[in-house]
């Protein structure tokens, strides 16, 4: 019944007339709680925007799928819940707190926003599966302790913020196909991560990868050795020594072949040198077939 409201909405197109809605749909608003219960979220292409009453806010927000975006009233319903920028009904910016301790949240699909803001989705400890096809900036403590979320797709994001995966205790395979910058505790305690990919990737912060207990495989396959904000990015990982989780199998670091030795004696890689493996350019391009399988 929620659904059709922004059918109500469209069908009112800016006149006086009163507004319909179907039956059962003002009982069903005064339903809910002031608390947060958001249970899930979704923009797509065309349009569909899955509602929620979000966090910190009483009102409910009503469905608004569907062609347009241009109303007044469709406005005021993205931005109250968005806090955020959009177009054409499509969320461009997710700012920071919205969806902070909303604990049903489930899924999160972003088609068209680029900036995801400072602990958007904190604490949101249901949340499982986050898509961002193109986002490219993630924020501080952005999924910080989201503790269930098992999938992120963020193929075009350039810089990870500090903790913005911190605690994701679910979290077992990553891939940033262009990230260049991961910031301070980025995966720390990240304790499912079993393997990263980080092909283009330029920094990275200190204690980014710390507690990742089962961390067995890193690749960075660029064509220069990233910049280590110190040594301690691997501690307590399988990289640096400790296997208590891993039954004494220790964990690598892959790297391009030609870049092997540059690895191993640059500052801060240094120390995990026994670790670092180079791989042929067959070998790379047989690994990226293989994830494009």
């Amino acid at each position: 019944q929620l659904t059709s409201v922004a059918d109500a909405i469209r069908t009112k197109g800016g006149t006086s007339d009163q507004m319909s809605f179907p039956d059962g749909f003002v009982s069903a608003v005064e339903a809910f709680p002031d608390a947060v219960t958001l249970d899930s979220l979704s923009v797509t292409e065309n349009g569909v925007y899955t509602p929620s009453s979000g966090h910190a806010y009483s009102e409910v927000t009503v469905d608004v799928s569907g062609g347009g975006g241009d109303t007044d009233v469709e406005d005021a319903l993205i931005t109250r819940t968005i806090s955020g920028s959009y177009y054409n009904s499509r969320v461009t910016q997710v700012c920071s707190y919205v969806f902070t301790l909303c604990t049903r949240l489930t899924t999160v699909n972003f088609p068209a926003c680029t900036t995801i803001g400072l602990q958007a989705f904190y604490s949101c400890t249901r949340l499982t599966a986050a898509s961002f096809p193109v986002c490219k900036t993630i924020g501080t403590q952005a999924f910080h302790y989201c503790t269930r979320l098992t999938a992120a797709s963020f193929p075009v994001c350039t810089t990870i913020g500090p903790q913005a995966f911190y605690n994701c205790t679910s979290l077992t395979t990553i891939s940033f196909p262009v990230c260049t910058k991961i910031g301070v505790s980025a995966f720390y305690n990240c304790t499912s991560l079993t393997t990263i990919s980080f092909p283009v990737c330029t920094t990275i912060s200190s204690s980014a990868f710390r507690n990742c207990m089962v961390l067995l495989s890193a690749y960075f396959l660029g064509s220069s050795v990233p910049t280590l904000g110190n040594s301690n990015i691997f501690s307590s990982t399988p990289i640096s020594g400790y296997t208590t989780y891993t039954s004494g199998v220790l964990g690598s670091i892959f790297v391009r072949a030609s870049l092997l030795t540059a690895f191993q004696t640059a500052v801060n890689w240094s120390y995990f040198s026994s670790r670092i493996v180079g791989i042929t350019d067959e070998e790379i391009a047989a690994l990226d077939a293989q994830e494009g399988a």
